[in-house]
């Protein structure tokens, strides 16, 4: 292994990823329910040695999609203090983030062999606005975006294999399930890079064999094998879908496509043209989109280079005789079939995927204008070559950094005390410091009423962290295996209550919280036949709506 030796370009290397964690840190802990289910399930490790959802459930349940970073904070959290779970989030996070950074540097450099070009390529990667954000919630993206590019550095560039490098495939998926994306590269880099394969059997087993043993656990420790977030997904898409589709192929296909469509034009564009969530613009009166250039100033141009510039790659890698190169944009194609086949994809899942159009648009306009000027050089005389190639790819990056977008806190705006130093606008900032603070208050209402047992919410993630004095029942089933079969056999009645209160007639939870209002008369008449209301936030909302606290009229106050 070659030493590090403090230099220049060694310098520049480690620049991007550690401006990127100081702006995360000065942004801070912004919370997000879900972020807190993976947060529980990490706590409940931390002090019972049970990487479950509720410690008092004979049911054992893994809630989280991540069990790899529930489990990385479960350890930090009993080694630090777990009430301190969602800061230790925050700060390995901004770790991670730098060595996204390196990689990044080292992915360019390898491309380019350019050294300003790859510190800035890496610092447009490194301090994403969306990114950070996303990060700053204490999700797992930093730690899945990081194992991701590194496993790709590794089987794209390496020739040879250390047992590190053999595991860390088994670290991306059990990070998040979508790392399975990665295993085509493993194995196609082993068979054709490894001489003697049949004295070599241990390259092809250990990719896998962290994942083989986790299945084996999770079967005769849960139950199950995937994480229930997904099978409650799958349970949901079957009993409530979104877009109901048709059966017919071509009719079914093409509505898939306008699925995807409307999460580029919604989600995915705005966030390449802004740096930040969608409409934050018109929310905050910012035009964002000033900054940047013409060719990503609309969503029709941004959809228009990227295929151009995926045509462009395929010629180019093609001609190159190393298709294998379209792996560092496989990201990008692969969360299209993703949406394409789930229907529903959140907005935090989006940090590993902007990496990769980032990658692809800053990388390929290098790589087209390489082959442009080298074209034109063959019949004009031009001097510096390079540096005009390299002047101008820098230009084009310099521009797309300009569309992240960062404000000082100056306590202008709603729950800006909940900020640190620096934020990103965001659409969603009030909702969700605003459901984080009537969740934690809902709990100590309870405490100050010596009122305990199984809560039953639709969401559940800040509660479950906070709660201590009973279960938590997830009303979405994302944590709760048995709200899933009330489901199922819901969908076989006659269906006069609504399937949160099925759920709650046949479970009897002692307390229900939620944030809506009731709107039809089964629902108002089941209420009030079975609970009892005993608080209505009178200032923090759930998206808009007010929090209701309602008891059992059996329970024994």
């Amino acid at each position: 292994m070659k030493k590090f030796t403090i230099s220049y370009s060694n310098i520049l290397m480690i620049l991007p990823g550690i401006i990127g964690a100081v702006v995360l840190i000065l942004i801070g802990l912004l919370p997000n329910d879900d972020a807190y289910i993976t947060f529980t399930h990490s706590k409940n490790f931390a002090l019972y040695g049970k990487l479950v959802w509720n410690i008092y459930d004979s049911e054992r349940t893994l809630g989280s999609s991540t069990p790899l970073f529930a489990f990385l904070l479960g350890i930090l959290g009993f080694i630090i203090d777990v009430d301190k779970i969602p800061q230790i989030a925050l700060y390995i996070n901004a770790i991670f983030l730098m060595g996204t950074g390196i990689i990044i540097y080292r992915i360019v450099y390898k491309e380019t062999n350019s050294i300003i070009l790859s510190f800035l390529i890496s610092l447009l990667c490194s301090i994403n606005s969306y990114n950070i954000k996303i990060h700053s919630y204490g999700f797992e993206f930093a730690l899945f975006t990081f194992l991701l590019f590194l496993n790709i550095y590794i089987y794209l560039y390496k020739e040879n294999y250390n047992l590190l490098d053999l595991i860390l495939p088994s670290l991306l998926i059990l990070t998040r399930i979508e790392g399975i994306v990665i295993y085509p590269l493993v194995y196609y880099r082993l068979f054709y890079g490894i001489k003697n394969k049949k004295y070599k059997i241990h390259y092809f087993i250990l990719p896998v064999i962290l994942v083989f043993l986790y299945i084996i656990f999770a079967k005769f420790y849960y139950d199950q094998i995937l994480p229930q977030s997904i099978n409650s997904k799958k349970a949901w898409k079957e009993l409530f879908p979104v877009y109901p589709l048709d059966k017919d192929f071509l009719n079914n296909f093409r509505d898939r496509v306008l699925i995807v469509n409307e999460f580029w034009g919604s989600m995915l564009a705005p966030i390449l043209r802004y740096g930040t969530e969608p409409a934050t613009f018109i929310v905050y009166k910012l035009d964002i989109n000033k900054a940047g250039n013409f060719l990503l100033n609309s969503n029709k141009s941004l959809l228009n280079y990227y295929i151009f510039i995926n045509l462009f790659f395929l010629y180019y890698f093609y001609k190159n005789k190393n298709l294998v190169k379209l792996y560092l944009f496989i990201y990008t194609y692969f969360f299209f079939l993703f949406v394409f086949y789930t229907i529903r994809a959140e907005s935090w899942y989006l940090p590993p995927l902007l990496i990769s159009y980032l990658l692809l648009y800053s990388l390929g306009t290098y790589f087209l204008l390489k082959e442009i000027i080298n074209r034109i050089s063959q019949y004009i005389s031009l001097k510096y070559v390079n540096q005009i190639i390299l002047v101008l790819s820098s230009i084009f990056v310099i521009l797309m950094l300009g569309k992240n977008y960062y404000l000082i806190n100056r306590n202008k705006y709603p729950f800006d005390e909940y900020r640190g130093i620096l934020y990103s606008p965001g659409m969603r900032d009030k909702v969700e410091i605003e459901r984080f603070l009537a969740y934690k208050d809902a709990i100590e209402i309870l405490k100050k009423n010596h009122i305990k047992g199984e809560i039953a919410s639709p969401e559940i993630g800040v509660m479950g962290f906070y709660y201590t004095d009973g279960n938590i029942l997830d009303l979405f089933g994302l944590c709760s295996k048995k709200v899933i079969r009330y489901y199922y056999e819901w969908s076989k009645t006659d269906k006069s209550l609504p399937p949160n209160l099925y759920v709650l007639q046949k479970t009897k939870s002692e307390i229900f919280i939620h944030g809506y209002n009731a709107e039809n008369k089964e629902e108002i008449n089941f209420l009030n036949k079975y609970y009892e209301l005993l608080y209505i936030h009178p200032k923090y909302t759930i998206f808009g709506d007010p929090m209701y606290i309602w008891i059992r009229k059996d329970y024994n106050l």
